[in-house]
């Protein structure tokens, strides 16, 4: 799978108020250099996992795993992840 987007200003992520459906991507190169990227919300695959999380380990107090998935449109946390 390969997402899409558009570069934007790491200064926006200072007063961030996302708009309900919005993936925004942080990634640090190499040399530490941060760029920001809004990911088109149609090159998400639909009805598949896009993001997984790992559940942690650590005892009854550790966070339970799971995933985000684009359903009828919207962007889902499915916990379990199925």
């Amino acid at each position: 799978m390969s997402l899409i987007g558009v570069e934007v200003d790491a200064a926006t992520l200072g007063n961030i108020k996302l708009e309900p459906n919005k993936v925004l991507v942080v990634i640090s190169d190499a040399t530490g250099q941060v760029r920001v990227v809004e990911v088109d919300h149609n090159s998400i695959a639909k009805d598949k996992p896009f993001l997984q999380v790992k559940e942690a380990t650590g005892g009854a107090a550790a966070a339970r795993g799971g995933c985000w998935k684009r359903i009828g449109g919207d962007l889902v946390w499915v916990n379990p992840c199925v």
